[in-house]
């Protein structure tokens, strides 16, 4: 896909890493690699392979992670260069981590076109990793569940701010209870779901994305 960089184009990722952010020059960093991965031309997301199998797996295929994990070992014995044999490890890790904490999870997923979320102008794809329905109590609800990658497991203020951009950026396309929005992290095995939507959360959201907008003309690719 052919970027522009002249607007930031941020994911509940890139906009949580920059809001949880300890200090001027982290967050100056941040939008520099913001604005590089904005400027190639062709970019394919780090953790592709995994969510796609996870993806599959909750579409109703159960072998579609052990397959995906042969797929994965046979690219990783042909791979060259150190940085696609890291990527190659670090799906495997999600696909195993992911089987071992939620492959018992009775979520359907349904795929969905989410549409993005506009704050002072910017965009911002609240694209959750599974989207369909799932059991809570005695019945079946709307879900959006963003699934973690990372190894390390998230604080608080991660969660709450993926939480809060996850219900409210999703809610034009799949709209859920605050119980509807789920962040599962495979590694750590740790599951949380949207206590309520807070007010003063999302004013500090919209706070950090005013910073990213009226940053970004100063930042060189």
């Amino acid at each position: 896909m052919d970027y522009a960089v002249d607007q930031p184009r941020l994911t509940i990722r890139s906009l949580v890493d920059y809001l949880t952010a300890t200090g001027a020059h982290q967050r100056f960093t941040l939008l520099q690699n913001m604005k590089s991965q904005l400027g190639k031309r062709f970019f394919a997301p780090y953790y592709q392979a995994s969510r796609r199998a996870i993806r599959d797996f909750h579409r109703g295929d159960p072998d579609a992670l052990d397959r995906e994990v042969m797929r994965l070992l046979r690219a990783q014995r042909e791979a060259l260069r150190a940085s696609e044999t890291a990527r190659l490890e670090n799906n495997l890790r999600v696909i195993a981590d992911y089987r071992d904490a939620f492959s018992d999870e009775a979520l359907q997923y349904i795929p969905r076109r989410f549409q993005p979320l506009i704050i002072h102008g910017v965009r911002i794809s609240t694209e959750p990793t599974l989207s369909g329905i799932i059991p809570h109590g005695k019945k079946l609800i709307a879900c959006n569940v963003l699934v973690d990658t990372q190894a390390d497991e998230p604080d608080d203020a991660e969660i709450d701010y993926a939480l809060e951009l996850l219900h409210r950026g999703s809610g034009l396309t799949n709209p859920t209870t605050a119980a509807g929005a789920q962040y599962w992290h495979p590694s750590s095995r740790g599951a949380w779901i949207l206590d309520r939507p807070s007010i003063r959360r999302w004013r500090d959201i919209q706070d950090g994305v005013a910073e990213i907008a009226a940053r970004w003309p100063t930042i060189s690719k």
